[in-house]
């Protein structure tokens, strides 16, 4: 479904930033709760490495990573949060992924634990300066107290967890750069690049495009059936006049109603999928130099010209083997990384609840 390492990755990322789960509030599985604090002194407690940061009433555990619980309630923060971020990148978890998907957040939390309890294991530190600067640096995103105040509720945290949160995520960073610094990750070689570049067309495919121009009247802000029908026969009349001779450009800078009208109605070269679908469907029907008949889109009325046909292919590996050689080494210290914690988890003693 997702490459579970980028989703360690990104709790990570989500962690420095101190805004991702109210996770971090973990407790040992063996100790009782407290029954005499109230919720709001419990926040303030004392942490030890490894134990908790703040506490909470509920203890309903998910998993334990040696003898350490994962909260339930954190989980499912972790899971709606996550799946918010993949839907503002317009990759909505659908229902039929849920159950994998819940099922790889839990492995990257279980991961994250592990990793954490990695770094104190050996004698990792970061310093009180450190956490402060980026505790100020997502302190000064918020212009209010007010606002401030809402984004911690809002994440069921407090400025004292917050910096705790920094602290651990800056650990487990620590934990992975050693990781994949340990595995001697090689350089990406030029074959490699080329294999790749070979084996995955599609990625550097074109495809076919056009340069053209266009005339638009324009029908924005119209409501009535009149002003439509004479802007129609304004594109009309423009239509006459170049099917017999006059000069595209020309007409273009006189009449046409947007910003490409300086350009004589140039609008570069491009290729399916970047105009609207009608305009797109009479451009890419048109031979070079050919005048198209009136077409309608949701700004207005166009003539549309090609002025060249491309069919460019593949772009050339010169000029992305750079981007590639970066993508080959990332997914290299990915599979570091995930190899790193597999082996932590197989020397852990990890429990699934459910």
């Amino acid at each position: 479904m997702r490459n579970r390492i980028t989703g360690i990755f990104l709790i990570l990322m989500v962690l420095a930033a101190g805004f991702a789960y109210a996770g971090g509030q973990r407790e040992r599985a063996d100790e009782a709760p407290p029954e005499t604090e109230s919720a709001d002194e419990t926040r303030q407690a004392d942490t030890e490495p490894g134990t908790t940061i703040g506490t909470r009433i509920s203890r309903d555990e998910i998993a334990t990573v040696n003898g350490v619980g994962i909260l339930r309630e954190d989980f499912e923060t972790a899971v709606a949060q996550t799946s918010q971020r993949f839907q503002m990148q317009g990759q909505p978890v659908s229902e039929a992924q849920m159950e994998e998907f819940r099922a790889e957040i839990l492995e990257q939390l279980i991961a994250e634990e592990l990793l954490y309890q990695d770094a104190l294991s050996r004698g990792l530190e970061v310093s009180d300066d450190a956490v402060e600067a980026q505790f100020r640096q997502i302190r000064g995103q918020f212009q209010t107290d007010e606002e401030w105040e809402q984004a911690l509720e809002a994440n069921n945290t407090s400025e004292s967890e917050l910096r705790e949160q920094i602290r651990r995520g800056d650990l487990i960073q620590q934990v992975v750069e050693t990781a994949v610094a340990d595995s001697a990750v090689a350089e990406i070689t030029d074959a490699e690049v080329q294999e790749f570049y070979d084996d995955h067309p599609e990625f550097f495919d074109q495809g076919e495009q056009i340069a053209a121009r266009h005339i638009i009247i324009s029908t924005q802000g119209m409501e009535s059936e009149a002003e439509i029908a004479e802007a129609r026969e304004r594109i009309e009349a423009i239509r006459q006049e170049l099917l017999a001779g006059a000069d595209f450009a020309e007409l273009a800078r006189e009449h046409s109603d947007d910003g490409s009208a300086l350009q004589g109605g140039d609008l570069g070269t491009f290729g399916r999928g970047q105009m609207v679908p009608e305009f797109e469907q009479a451009a890419f029907a048109l031979e070079e130099g050919e005048i198209s008949g009136i077409v309608r889109t949701q700004f207005g009325f166009h003539i549309v010209q090609v002025t060249e046909r491309m069919d460019t292919g593949l772009v050339p590996i010169a000029e992305v083997s750079q981007s590639i050689r970066e993508y080959l080494g990332q997914q290299k210290q990915a599979d570091a990384l995930s190899e790193y914690v597999e082996r932590l988890r197989e020397e852990a003693d990890v429990v699934v609840k459910g």
